[in-house]
């Protein structure tokens, strides 16, 4: 029969590497999401230009209005989903160059963390490890060490305090969660 402690590490390390692995993913599609939003906003800009308003604010203002569908045939049900759809990956965004931010203060090796991060996911040209390693002066080995504390790192700044910091809920020791 396992014992309790060895159950109990086992789960910690699955949620470990499940952390691990989000955040991951989210490093990953970050530098796209943010290219896809920007791109976005500028279609956004030309619509609001071709409907005669001079910015995305004006948009909105006629979106407010009581009309199914604008001139040169513009469906206000979709430009309202593209609207809430930029507004979604812009929160998605500033959680995560918040998290960068409590990073980078991180003890110790924060500075460091955040420039493998940076330079890997975040910067809009993207920089190989050689390069990274090169601007750090550290070792591969220590360079993907660090990579990897990093994104630990990030990800308990992200799920275990950014998120429910922002949902209302907090991990509190005796509950899975409780509201605050």
């Amino acid at each position: 029969m396992k014992s309790i402690s060895t159950m109990i590490g086992r789960r910690m390390a699955d949620t470990g590497n499940d952390v691990y692995h989000k955040t991951r993913l989210l490093l990953h599609i970050y530098r796209d999401a943010v290219w896809r939003m920007e791109e976005d906003l500028i279609d956004v800009h030309d619509t609001a230009r071709s409907l005669g308003g001079s910015s995305i604010k004006s948009l909105c203002d006629l979106l407010s209005l009581d009309i199914g569908e604008f001139r040169n045939g513009v469906d206000k049900k979709k430009l309202e989903e593209r609207l809430t759809s930029i507004a979604e990956s812009k929160e998605i965004i500033d959680i995560i160059d918040k998290a960068l931010v409590k990073l980078r203060n991180y003890p110790e090796y924060g500075e460091i963390y955040f420039q493998i991060l940076h330079g890997c996911h975040i910067s809009k040209q993207k920089l190989s490890h050689k390069q990274i390693m090169d601007r750090l002066h550290i070792s591969p080995s220590t360079y993907f060490r660090y990579k990897r504390q990093a994104t630990e790192k990030l990800g308990v700044i992200l799920w275990g305090f950014l998120l429910p910091e922002l949902t209302g809920l907090s991990t509190t020791p005796g509950s899975s969660r409780a509201v605050k």
